[in-house]
């Protein structure tokens, strides 16, 4: 999910007005700080899209721009709450997603020939999100008229990361050497999104029928972010160089509407197809950002523009005749990140699912989805392949329980988020002169997500 700030307004206010002469020394920390959010391809600063589908489309790969069994299907296509077969709908929605990344450096011989490359920090999350929605549906005669109301995190800025930063020399304590720093980063907060959902569908006849719908979202969120970098004992004792705690903090609210229109269209009774489109939204941004340094304190006041690109997604839906009840489904979708920036390419990316009952009551389902990350001259778009799987069991007579999991991965290369060079102090080093990595030589940073998704869903 990538982002622009276009900014409109800054002002600037300082706690220690005597140390005006050092202005310049934090508007440079502040740079030094600001490039790190940029550095990384972790959703830190843009956030991570959250894509509130049911337990049943997250199992087949996220499909289903085509077809709809929750009112969370109505998120991928609004046209999708008119083929709810019950007049009142209810969902529960509950997410866990568990996050472990590694990040590496390479390592050179005295020729200064790659060797491999050696992990530095190993970090585990786990976030968690929660939806809920209700929809009624009126038939009459070949038309069906649907509403509903729905609660959903759209951008998610949950983030946690933490690494150490040791110098060369030898240690007592187990062989390691003695910790100089610490390094956070931190974000929480979230854009939600409030819709309403409008659909309406007319049967033609007994398999052909046309299904229309509207997504009208208010969004309202906010965000907080902080960076610190923290020295240790050890650093003060080693070198009679001034050193200082670093901080970056940000707080940022949000406010906005979304607009999503959909289309399904029965080609027979076996054939389904469906399409849905969501136009360039901006949202508007107010930050309050603090840079500590040295002691001093600076607060920058600013007011921005975050931008959501649009999309279009189109799929197909393949009922086969089958003893059982079998369904096959895909999706394509464009996300045009042109749009957010000249810098950023357009990417396509692919959901597969199949469902396929055993016996009439528990099905098996699984899916496979390939998805792009916005892409730069620098990086490139980043590919996440995925695979899923899931269930779902009747628990009462209107009450069925659904659930899914998800695993992904991702490997890419980027700058590092702590620029080597800004613990060059004298000595804290033996052999070792830091000095910051470019392009030349940047991070591998490779990830794993497994997610588990679960919803209740209520009809009559």
């Amino acid at each position: 999910m990538p982002f622009v700030y276009n900014w409109t307004g800054v002002s600037n206010k300082s706690n220690n007005g005597g140390k005006m002469k050092k202005i310049n020394l934090i508007i440079l920390m502040t740079c030094l700080i600001i490039n790190l959010f940029a550095y990384s391809l972790l959703e830190y600063e843009a956030g991570n899209y959250v894509q509130t589908v049911s337990a049943r489309s997250s199992a087949m790969g996220t499909s289903g721009v085509a077809i709809g069994y929750s009112l969370f299907d109505s998120s991928l296509n609004p046209a999708n709450i008119t083929l709810l077969n019950n007049k009142l709908n209810a969902d529960l929605a509950l997410t866990f997603t568990k996050n472990e990344e590694d990040r590496s450096l390479p390592m050179f011989n005295f020729f200064d020939s790659y060797i491999d490359n050696s992990t530095y920090s190993n970090n585990n999350n786990i976030f968690t999100n929660v939806s809920a929605g209700a929809s009624y549906s009126h038939q009459m005669d070949s038309m069906t008229l649907s509403a509903g109301l729905m609660s959903r995190p759209l951008v998610d800025f949950s983030a946690k990361y933490e690494e150490q930063v040791r110098n060369d020399n030898s240690s007592d304590d187990d062989t390691y050497p003695p910790i100089l720093a610490k390094n956070f980063k931190e974000g929480e907060g979230a854009i939600n999104a409030y819709s309403a959902i409008l659909g309406a569908s007319y049967s033609f006849s007994d398999v052909n029928k046309l299904a229309l719908g509207l997504e009208i979202a208010m969004l309202n969120g906010s965000q907080n972010q902080e960076s610190r970098i923290v020295w240790t004992e050890i650093a003060y004792t080693e070198t009679e160089e001034a050193l200082s705690d670093s901080l970056f903090k940000s707080a940022r609210d949000y406010d906005g509407m979304m607009f999503r229109l959909g289309a399904t269209y029965d080609l027979n009774d076996r054939v389904r197809l469906g399409f849905a489109f969501q136009p360039k939204t901006e949202c508007d941004m107010t930050a309050k950002n603090t840079i500590k340094f040295e002691n001093i304190d600076t607060v920058t006041e600013m007011d921005a523009d975050y931008i959501i690109p649009s999309s279009m997604r189109w799929g197909i839906t393949y009922l086969p005749r089958n003893p059982y009840k079998t369904t096959f489904q895909m999706d394509m979708e464009l996300n045009n990140y042109s749009e957010v920036s000249k810098f950023y390419d357009d990417v396509y990316s692919i959901y597969i699912g199949m469902e396929h009952y055993v016996g009439r009551a528990i099905p098996l389902r699984m899916g496979f989805k390939h998805e792009q990350s916005f892409g730069d001259a620098e990086i490139g778009a980043v590919s996440m392949p995925t695979v899923s799987a899931g269930t779902a069991f009747p628990i009462a007579k209107n009450l069925v329980f659904n659930i899914s999991g998800e695993f992904s991965t991702r490997t890419y290369e980027t700058l590092d988020l702590f620029r080597d060079g800004f613990y060059k102090k004298n000595g804290l080093w033996t052999s070792i002169n830091p000095t910051d990595r470019g392009w030349e030589n940047p991070d591998k940073v490779e990830e794993q997500f497994f997610k588990v998704q679960t919803n209740i869903s209520f009809t009559w």
